[in-house]
């Protein structure tokens, strides 16, 4: 059996989604377990009312939409498996592929847009809070400790970086692939 150059191509491209899926999936999984103990531990200390939970619905469907990322990457490290069949009619189809890329770009561009709203809104907070800090007529102090910036709403911005970080990932990867596929 002789391997041709389209043989040759396919089973480079199969080698590039089983090493991107894999890098993709184990990052997005790392991240969002890290974040979402991060956002769970920020939210129970976090007091209700305070500034810091006005992003962290949309950090947890940016979360969920992750580890629905993380599945996507997964089907990448399956699909290397179907391309490397010797068989070219077991071997899915340039249009499946593509379609297969589309769904988890589009996966990840949701979490990426609840991520950043999340993201706003925090970053908001956090701005008027320390506008809010400075405020106050000298010996007066303003001494309600929800008003100025706590180190829990550094944890949830942290918590929602890794959350942004793991999607950014995740897209980059779609998109190399997506980029191969269409070559």
């Amino acid at each position: 059996m002789t391997v041709g150059p389209d043989r040759f191509s396919v089973q480079k491209l199969a080698e590039q989604f089983r090493l991107l899926g894999w890098i993709g999936l184990w990052s997005q999984v790392v991240l969002g377990i890290i974040a979402g103990v991060m956002a769970i531990v920020g939210t129970t200390v976090e007091k209700a009312g305070s500034a810091g939970l006005s992003g962290i619905p949309f950090t947890f469907v940016g979360l969920v939409s992750l580890f629905v990322s993380a599945y996507w990457a997964f089907r990448y490290t399956r699909l290397s498996r179907q391309l490397r069949a010797s068989d070219s009619q077991a071997r899915p189809s340039r249009a499946e592929t593509i379609a297969l890329l589309r769904k988890g770009l589009l996966t990840t561009l949701i979490g990426l847009i609840f991520t950043a709203i999340g993201s706003e809104a925090i970053s908001g907070v956090l701005f008027t809070k320390s506008l809010n800090a400075g405020i106050g007529i000298v010996g007066l102090a303003n001494t309600d400790p929800s008003r100025y910036i706590q180190p829990v709403d550094v944890f949830i911005v942290l918590a929602n970086t890794h959350i942004f970080t793991a999607h950014v990932i995740s897209l980059t990867a779609s998109l190399w692939l997506l980029n191969r596929v269409i070559r």
